[in-house]
């Protein structure tokens, strides 16, 4: 080293160090006034050998901090919501603010200082304006609200299921928001109330109304065919529950229309047994809501006693049955408005005769002839969804379009291998070709979602709104089903695609700001890239279940193309969402051709049935 540079480093050393001293003595200060403001912040320190050691600390120590703030307005919120044991008040609490700073303290400030020390070589100071965590708590109730609007929504148009799953995890998320006592709302009847009082008594009342009766018994394959009766009536759409199999507790099976089963391996139950509502849908919230999730399993799951019904055996055997009715809009369901004359009615009832033979057989092959090639191939990969049984005698309905003759409908359940996977029950629809052969197969809509398509006031021909019928069910099933081949080919080459990924709480740069919204990444796709994340995502699922609701239409005038927005329920074994699907297709070829294909968390009038048909390709990445 040269004289000159050791001069040089002479002269600037001591400049340096002098300068780290004044930046440790501001950030002392600094530390020192912050301390000294109580009021608006919180803080706490950690001490390490390493930063990552000290900062971990400082951090537990702040949540810690904050716990102890907001403990006891949680306490009093739990004695007012709590059914059961005891609470431990305080660790509750402090796994409650996790769910805070994890997913919604994104300001929590940090002063790192360094020091010669025996001990430890680094000091974190963390603090947090109390006016963000008051912030998270106004976000928290945001979605809270929200829940229950979407409860109110879905309770109205007699979507028990999903009413019962808003308001659980609105009251599960209201239990852990310091000031959830005085959390109010309006009622669709116009009235304020309060969401503690309100929401554990609509569960539960909406519970009480839930009656189970059994339909039917099959000794020879140990089922018992099930109705779910609300307020006196067949329930519509969909219904999750469980039961007591004389060992265990099952895993979820799902009613679909009112009906479902219950199956016992070994012994069927000599009286009675019980049956449980699933109301707290813990494995869709873990991938619903990080901070839901967090919240959820931080509380324990919250009992309810009318979830519990204890399901009689007893069916009296001279007294004439009570008669069941179905909930239907007005004017009646338009569904059996379309059922036809058919002249060979008789060889169809036959021909599906003997369909039901094969399942309760289990020899599908036997049918073959029943098929046409296609459509065999589509019933063989049916009845690979999972292991299929026919839940109960069909009471078939036959339609007609300008193309061919549906049969509806044949209510099966499919059950699976995987513990953590979830039983369905689904009614089959299948498609003649004018020669009698089966073309297709395919789950149908709910009766719910079918009637809202044929009673919408719109301008067309029936048979307009069954094609529609057609293609939504096709479309459904083809995700279930994994056909990806048939997928591909109805999307057109140049189709404008757009979809939606749920992202953990990480910083998005500026350049992905305008893409990014409700922590939803979107990103617009070509079809070969889109195709290729779909063969991604099939692989990678044993099972995949779709549900439309909240359907909004439109058809291009003297056409047949349409704009349809539908909520769809998205499920499988290790990943559930809910969001909005937008759809522009053309139905007037054999085949369909979806031309916009566009997936958006919330409902989005930009993206509406009407917008899509009038201005299909004039979208923007992020516009919306």
């Amino acid at each position: 080293m040269n004289n000159a540079i050791r001069f040089l480093l002479s002269l600037v050393l001591p400049v340096f160090s002098l300068l780290v001293q004044a930046q440790q003595e501001l950030a002392l200060q600094r530390i020192a006034s912050i301390r000294n403001d109580a009021a608006n912040y919180i803080c706490a320190e950690g001490l390490g050998m390493d930063m990552e050691t000290a900062d971990k600390q400082a951090m537990n120590f702040l949540i810690d901090q904050i716990s102890t703030n907001i403990s006891s307005e949680l306490e009093t919120l739990w004695e007012q919501t709590r059914v059961g044991d005891d609470f431990q008040y305080q660790e509750k609490a402090r796994q409650i603010v996790r769910s805070y700073s994890c997913a919604s303290l994104d300001n929590v400030g940090q002063i790192v200082i360094e020091e010669a020390s025996a001990d430890y070589k680094y000091r974190v100071f963390r603090y947090v304006d109390r006016k963000e965590i008051e912030r998270s708590y106004a976000d928290r109730q945001e979605k809270i609200l929200d829940f229950i609007q979407q409860g109110q929504e879905q309770e109205a148009k007699l979507q028990i299921n999903l009413a019962l799953k808003y308001y659980y995890w609105g009251l599960a998320l209201l239990r852990s928001h310091p000031h959830g006592a005085v959390v109010s709302f309006e009622d669709l009847a116009g009235n304020s109330q309060k969401a503690f009082i309100w929401l554990p008594r609509k569960i539960e009342e909406i519970l009480a109304n839930i009656d189970v009766r059994v339909e039917e018994i099959d000794p020879g394959q140990m089922i018992v065919n099930l109705q779910f009766i609300y307020q006196g009536q067949l329930l519509p759409n969909k219904l999750d529950y469980y039961y007591w199999n004389g060992f265990r507790n099952t895993r979820l099976y799902e009613a679909k229309d009112g009906r479902g089963t219950a199956n016992f391996d070994d012994m069927l139950p000599a009286k009675d047994f019980p049956l449980y509502i699933e109301v707290a849908y813990t494995r869709e919230a873990e991938n619903y809501d990080s901070e839901l999730n967090m919240v959820m399993n931080a509380l324990g799951e919250m009992s309810f006693k009318s979830k519990n019904k204890t399901v009689s055996m007893e069916i009296p055997e001279l007294a004439v049955p009570e008669p069941v009715l179905s909930f239907e809009l007005k004017p009646e369901s338009i569904v059996d408005k379309h059922a036809v004359l058919i002249s060979d009615k008789d060889s169809m009832l036959s021909l599906m005769s003997r369909l039901e033979e094969a399942l309760v057989s289990g020899k599908p092959e036997e049918t073959r002839d029943c098929f046409t090639p296609e459509g065999y191939e589509m019933f063989q990969t049916m009845l690979s969804y999972g292991k299929v049984s026919l839940v109960r005698k069909p009471e078939y309905r036959f339609l007609k379009d300008d193309k061919q003759i549906l049969c509806k409908s044949m209510p099966v359940q499919f059950r699976f291998t995987t513990a953590n996977n979830k039983d369905f029950v689904e009614d089959l629809c299948f498609r003649f070709t004018p020669e009698l052969k089966i073309s297709s197969v395919a789950f149908t809509l709910t009766r719910q979602t079918e009637n809202d398509i044929l009673t919408d006031d719109k301008n067309w021909d029936e048979t307009s709104k069954l094609i529609l019928i057609n293609f939504l069910e096709n479309y459904q099933t083809a995700y279930a089903l994994k056909r990806y081949d048939y997928l591909e080919s109805i999307f057109s080459d140049s189709a404008l695609i757009i979809v939606g990924t749920e992202l953990k709480k990480t910083a998005v740069s500026k350049d992905m700001e305008n893409f990014v919204k409700d922590n939803i990444l979107y990103e617009q796709k070509s079809k070969t890239e889109f195709m290729e994340s779909l063969q991604r995502s099939f692989k990678s699922k044993n099972y995949i279940n779709l549900r439309f609701e909240d359907i909004n239409m439109m058809k291009k005038s003297g056409q047949e193309i349409y704009g349809v927005q539908l909520k769809q329920n998205y499920y499988s074994n290790n990943y559930n969402d809910v969001g909005y699907l937008t759809l522009l297709v053309d139905l007037s070829g054999e085949l369909p051709v979806i031309h916009v294909r566009v997936w958006n968390k919330n409902k989005n009038e930009n993206l509406s049935a009407k917008t899509i048909i009038t201005r299909p390709y004039g979208y923007q990445l992020g516009e919306w």
